[in-house]
């Protein structure tokens, strides 16, 4: 069980699940996504829909460090490097933006995480409960924000959320349901229709993992995106380099991920995701994910 827990807070952080006291893990991911199209404030409508000339390519690598201050407090720390670029700079779109298609790398905006389980399954709980906070710091991207390719908006974001689970035998193995729910504010940019944007946004995922033999574990996912407040493409002035992060923004994303444990405290995982509804945001983001986690560090020191 305890495996199945760890795998599933290693994909989203957002789980329940903490790694213990004076226990540490940490998981090394890479990331690629393709975006050809993009929904207007109608939805995911063929009539709504903008092409993104020949699409953009990201590309990432990602580090979650995760430490156990206590039995059931821990601390996280998430580095995320992006590179994006368009596949095409002549287009209609780049020739609307000007440099606002120019090719974009670095590090994205760095997360401190803590999380504090105040239910849990393992002691009698009827379900696993966490409650979290975070800071999100990328001030370095704010030069870039204006760009189609930008690793972030250069704010400092603040907020909270929950993380719950539930798990139970299946075969020789587990099965684990795990979610999560957060809220944010973001540093506004400017100002739509008398309200600070981008301002809060909350977002969240609810995951399902089958492991009848304990060792390969499988399961489909949904997550969510939305942001209030804002205006939509359609109307908005390209020339601001804070038109991005003026968007009101809405998102569904589908898919599903693997997960074999290679040996004791680590597991090699991979997944696929796609966009199934979207307002001012990409429709078609295709989102591939392979990565492992090496869990339990220092776990046999700190034990007398």
């Amino acid at each position: 069980m305890l495996w199945i827990c760890l795998v599933a807070a290693a994909l989203a952080s957002g789980g329940p699940y903490t790694v213990g006291a004076r226990s540490a893990s940490v998981y090394l991911g890479l990331e690629a996504e393709r975006i050809t199209r993009l929904a207007t404030s109608e939805g995911s409508y063929a009539d709504s829909v903008i092409d993104v000339d020949d699409g953009i390519a990201k590309t990432g690598a990602k580090a979650i460090l995760s430490y156990g201050l206590f039995d059931r407090t821990e601390l996280e720390l998430t580095l995320p490097y992006a590179a994006n670029h368009l596949n095409r700079l002549d287009g209609p779109i780049c020739e609307a933006l000007g440099d606002g298609c120019d090719r974009t790398s670095g590090f994205a905006p760095v997360q401190v995480r803590v999380k504090q389980v105040v239910l849990d399954e393992l002691t009698g709980a009827p379900f696993s409960l966490a409650l979290a906070g975070e800071m999100r710091f990328g001030g370095w991207t704010w030069a870039t924000r204006g760009r189609l390719t930008n690793v972030g908006l250069g704010t400092f974001d603040a907020g909270g959320g929950l993380g719950f689970g539930r798990s139970g035998g299946l075969g020789s193995g587990y099965w684990a349901l795990s979610g999560s729910a957060d809220a944010r504010w973001r540093t506004p940019l400017t100002e739509v229709d008398g309200s600070a944007v981008p301002g809060w946004e909350t977002d969240g995922g609810v995951e399902l993992l089958f492991a009848p033999q304990g060792v390969v574990a499988i399961g489909p996912e949904v997550a969510w995106f939305f942001r209030p407040n804002g205006t939509d493409v359609e109307t908005s002035d390209l020339s601001d380099p804070d038109w991005i992060g003026a968007l009101s923004v809405q998102k569904v994303a589908l898919g599903g991920s693997a997960h074999l444990r290679a040996r004791q405290g680590v597991t090699v995982s991979a997944g696929v995701f796609h966009n199934v509804w979207a307002v001012n945001n990409p429709v078609d983001a295709l989102l591939v994910t392979a990565g492992v986690q090496v869990s339990r560090l220092g776990a046999a020191r700190a034990r007398p």
